[in-house]
Order: structure tokens, then C-alpha cells, then sequence
């Protein structure tokens, strides 16, 4: 049966509010909980076919919509109104490993990608261009499931934890952008940032043996987080002829805002029928400022190839909280310490290439990207690691189609899942599909 003491224990952390404002360290998900907020927002993959498939290098390629999320300068280069429609399919895959066992979950979802509209305003000379859209540049799609047989005695049963994770973030754009000169084009764009994140955790524990007075337990714990910002992003745009185009952009500081409701629920099932239910929840807010971005790439056009390369420089010891920050044990100053003292500045390098076959109005695109963890002392394992393949097939003159498939890979840890569960290991795999139609009339 459940001891006198695990039950009070049970029962004492449902009824602490800092246990319920803990519930990312109960989770196990990252090392303090202080970083999480960071996970949400941070390092998203992006939008549109083309440039997903060049591997995301796209700062000094961009020339359709969706310059206005990668180089607002981009825009200049349009020349007639364009609307862009873009669909994306994610699958999720998650191989947890911890004491000899390895369990297996998968997870897919199918979300819009982007829409929008450009709009030229006819000029004497040069270019000035409008844009106007919708998009959404990162997903929190994700599932974790383990399971084993606890051997320790007094508390011999089956463990079961299982983790959904349901959401995205997404901006309306609004953007511009002229050319300063025959070679030089500037521009920007005012990003209204969302999105809600469901997150869903639960650990179920079976008297699998028949020792205890118990049938199962369950404990649950949710999660559900809406984000809201604004933000300033400025973007150039330098060509060289026909043949080489330089690009480099700058996002500007921006506060993050963080609505939490939360509930933590505790259920015993016993073998007499009866059942044992706690629980409780609230609401939190708190706030998160980000420090500048900055991008900077090169692009080259020889005859009916593309190369475009990007680096893109975050420093992750600037992200401080502006309120107390959503974990009892720390106090604003300590949560702030405990980022600048464990987290860097990172340089993420993106390479991408586009081949158009002749006389076909097809187009073949690769990339590779690679994202370093913004975590102090972490192996290379924990960076994440992008490649990318895409197809764009012009349907006619005004009609485009492109497609793009992105794989990423990295590895997370969680030291401690539980007093008999440390050192659990996961191998995540993420496919991101994405179908592109742009209409330029």
C-alpha cells in the first residue's frame, strides 16, 4: 500500500503554491526551470518553402513574401503584387533512454505556415515595396513517453511518464522597404508576436505486482502559456551587379510577456474502489526582455545557380526577467544570475544552394544549418542540426510551387527524472514539410 509518508508527500505538493510555480523542475524537462520561457521563444526555424530548403540562409536571398520575416530589405527586389500560401506538416520523434531501456514516441501535426500580401507602389525610379502578413515560425509539437518496472523496494511498481506538447508561436508582420540607391536597398518590419504553448505532463504509476492496497496512481500536471510582444527588425541589402547580393539585419530588444494557468491534480485508484483526488491551480505573469539580433550573409548568382551563407549572432547571457520569474525558489536577481553565469553568446551558420534546370522552370534547393546550444559547457551533441532539401516548379508565369523538407537533430537530458531514473537521454528527430504557393499578379 502507499506509505503514510508518500501519501503526505503527495498531498503536501499539491497544496504549496511554490510546488504548483515549480512545475517546470517537477517536469524534469530542463535543468532549473529558469530556462524554459527561453525554449519557448527562442532559436525559431522559420517560414517558406524556398528559403527552408536552402537551409534557411535566406538573409541575402530573400525576394518573395517572406523577407519581410527574414530581410525586410528583400522586398525591393519584388516587382509585382504578390499573395503567398504556405502549409506545414510536423513530425515529431522522441527515443528516451535511461537504465538499459529505450522507449519510442511519435507526434504530428498540420498547421499554417504563412500568409501573406506584397504589394509594389509603382515609383519614377528605384523601388517601394509593402508587405502584410501572418505566419507562424516555430511549433512546440512534441511528445516524450518512458516506462519501466521500479525494482526498489517498498515501491515496487510500474512507472509510466508521458509528456504532449501542443502550440506555436506566431507574428502578424507589417513591413516595408525602398531603394536608397541603384545598389542599396533598405527596409523593416513591426512583428506583433503570440502564440500559446499546451504543455501536458503525467506520471501513472500500476501496482502491476498486486503488493499494495493501490490500483494506480496518477499524477498530472498542465501547463498552458500565452506569449505576446512587439518587435523592430531592419534589414539591408547591397548587390553587386546581377552576381553577389550581401544582406545583414538587426533585431531590436523586445519584452516578452508570459500569461501562465497552471493545474497540478494527484488521483489514487484503491483496490476497495475508492479513489483519493487532490489538486490545484492558478494563474501567474511574468517577463522576459531579449537582446539584439544580428544577421549578416552573402548571396551568389552564377548563371542558374544559387549560394546564399548566413551567420546569425544571439547573446543568450543578455535574456534577463524583468518580474519574478514563474519558480518559487528564485528571486528575480538569482533567476538573472543564473542566466548570465550559464548561458553564451552562439553564432548559428546556415548554408543553402538552389540549381534551376534548364528550360524547365524547375528548381532543386539543399541546406544545412546548424544552431549551438545557448547553454554553457555543453557538448557539440546538444547543438541542433539542420538539413534540408526543396523543389520549386514554376506552374506558369504567374504561378509558383515550391516544397521543402527540413530534418533536425539533437539530443536533450534530463539528469534526474525521478530518485531511481537519472541520466535519461533523448535522441529527437523533427521533419518539417512545407508546401509553398506564391500568385504574382
Amino acid at each position: 500500500m502507499w506509505s503514510r509518508q508518500r501519501l503526505m508527500d503527495r498531498a503536501f505538493k499539491l497544496t504549496l503554491l511554490g510546488a504548483a510555480l515549480t512545475l517546470w523542475v517537477q517536469m524534469g524537462r530542463a535543468q532549473s526551470g529558469i530556462e524554459e520561457p527561453i525554449n519557448i521563444i527562442g532559436q525559431p526555424v522559420g517560414i517558406g518553402a524556398r528559403a527552408l530548403g536552402m537551409g534557411g540562409a535566406y538573409v541575402a536571398a530573400a525576394d518573395d513574401y517572406t523577407a519581410v520575416y527574414w530581410n525586410p530589405a528583400g522586398l525591393a527586389l519584388i516587382r509585382k503584387m504578390e499573395v503567398n500560401l504556405a502549409l506545414s506538416h510536423t513530425r515529431h520523434r522522441d527515443e528516451a533512454s535511461a537504465a538499459g531501456i529505450t522507449v519510442e514516441d511519435r507526434m504530428s501535426q498540420t498547421r499554417l505556415n504563412a500568409a501573406g500580401l506584397v504589394v509594389p507602389v509603382p515609383t519614377y525610379r528605384g523601388s517601394l515595396v509593402f508587405a502584410f502578413g501572418y505566419h507562424r515560425p516555430k511549433t512546440f509539437d512534441n511528445s516524450f513517453s518512458f516506462k519501466w518496472f521500479n525494482p526498489t523496494p517498498n515501491d515496487r511498481v510500474t512507472q509510466h511518464w508521458n509528456e504532449f506538447e501542443e502550440g506555436y508561436l506566431d507574428v502578424w508582420s507589417v513591413g516595408g522597404a525602398i531603394d536608397l540607391s541603384p545598389n542599396l536597398s533598405v527596409g523593416g518590419a513591426l512583428n506583433v508576436w503570440g502564440g500559446k504553448n499546451d504543455y501536458q505532463w503525467a506520471l501513472r504509476e500500476f501496482d502491476t505486482e498486486n503488493l499494495y492496497t493501490f490500483r494506480q496512481g496518477i499524477d498530472e500536471d498542465n501547463i498552458t502559456t500565452s506569449v505576446k510582444a512587439s518587435e523592430l527588425k531592419a534589414g539591408a541589402l547591397f548587390r553587386l551587379g546581377d552576381l553577389i547580393r550581401l544582406g545583414a539585419t538587426v533585431t531590436l530588444p523586445r519584452t516578452y510577456t508570459f500569461s501562465e494557468d497552471w493545474s497540478t491534480s494527484s488521483k489514487t485508484d484503491f483496490d476497495d474502489g475508492s479513489s483519493d483526488l487532490q489538486g490545484n491551480s492558478g494563474s501567474y505573469e511574468y517577463k522576459l526582455n531579449f537582446p539584439f539580433v544580428f544577421s549578416a550573409g552573402a548571396c551568389l548568382r552564377l548563371l542558374n545557380l544559387t549560394a546564399s551563407g548566413e551567420l546569425e549572432f544571439t547573446d543568450w547571457s543578455q535574456v534577463k526577467y524583468s518580474s519574478d520569474p514563474p519558480v518559487a525558489e528564485y528571486t528575480r536577481t538569482e533567476a538573472n544570475l543564473f542566466i548570465h553565469e550559464n548561458y553564451r553568446a552562439t553564432t548559428s551558420a546556415k548554408v543553402g544552394a538552389e540549381f534551376t534546370l534548364p528550360a524547365t522552370g524547375i528548381q532543386l534547393r539543399g541546406g544545412l544549418a546548424l544552431v549551438p546550444s545557448p547553454l554553457r559547457n555543453v557538448s557539440s551533441e546538444y547543438d541542433r542540426k539542420y538539413f534540408s532539401l526543396g523543389l520549386g516548379v514554376l506552374l506558369d508565369k504567374q504561378l509558383k510551387l515550391d516544397l521543402s523538407w527540413t530534418r533536425g537533430m539533437w539530443t536533450q537530458t534530463t539528469p534526474r527524472l525521478t530518485e531511481d531514473v537519472v541520466d535519461l537521454s533523448e535522441k529527437v528527430h523533427r521533419d518539417l514539410f512545407l508546401a509553398t504557393v506564391a500568385f504574382r499578379f
